[in-house]
């Protein structure tokens, strides 16, 4: 469970979590990992900036470990810390600033399509050659969030892009025809309209 604790609270933290956040009884996260004895837990919120100079130390011999912690944070304290870079939460690895902050990213293929007709993407709004989704970075009333955004996309008929998708959608129907899953009259009609009826 220790691990688990920290692994959440480094993700929170990681996302800019309020450290100093005050629950019931006035407790704050730090307070609270002091008073369970958690020295990880102590050592992360101090790292983002938890404030040690609302503890009261225990007894002497209680848990000294923490103790000595503790009074080394009071003595270092300057009253603010400056946070690690965001993390971008689609678990990239990279910093926010350097991953969906900075630009659209194309959206997963094996996600329900947003669109909610309740299939993925790939096999949804993906084979619309006019519809692409992306993922971008919104900040909205103080929350900031990824969010599916649709691109509408015009094409001539004749463009490249539109050619290289037909040819896969043929290309695809045709595997489905082979397998027996599309009616092979379907497939004709389909290259005979160069179009898609839905």
């Amino acid at each position: 469970m220790n691990k688990r604790l920290v692994a959440i609270a480094r993700f929170l933290l990681e996302q800019h979590a309020q450290v100093d956040f005050r629950g019931k009884d006035n407790a704050t996260p730090l307070s609270l990992a002091y008073e369970w004895g958690h020295t990880d837990l102590v050592k992360l919120l101090l790292k983002h900036g938890a404030d040690p100079t609302s503890i009261v130390l225990q007894a002497a011999g209680t848990n000294s470990r923490i103790d000595e912690l503790m009074q080394i944070a009071k003595r270092d304290w300057t009253g603010s810390a400056t946070k690690p870079p965001r993390s971008c939460p689609c678990f990239s690895g990279k910093t926010l600033a350097a991953c969906h902050q900075a630009r659209d990213h194309a959206y997963p293929l094996d996600f329900l399509c947003p669109c909610g007709k309740g299939m993925s993407y790939e096999d949804c709004c993906l084979l619309v050659a006019s519809r692409n989704w992306v993922e971008r970075w919104v900040e909205e009333d103080g929350y900031a969030f990824i969010k599916p955004v649709l691109i509408e996309r015009r094409f001539s008929e004749d463009s490249q892009e539109v050619k290289q998708i037909s040819r896969q959608l043929i290309a695809r129907l045709e595997d489905l025809c082979k397998e027996g899953f599309i009616d092979p009259s379907f497939l004709s009609v389909v290259r005979h309209i160069k179009s898609i009826p839905l």
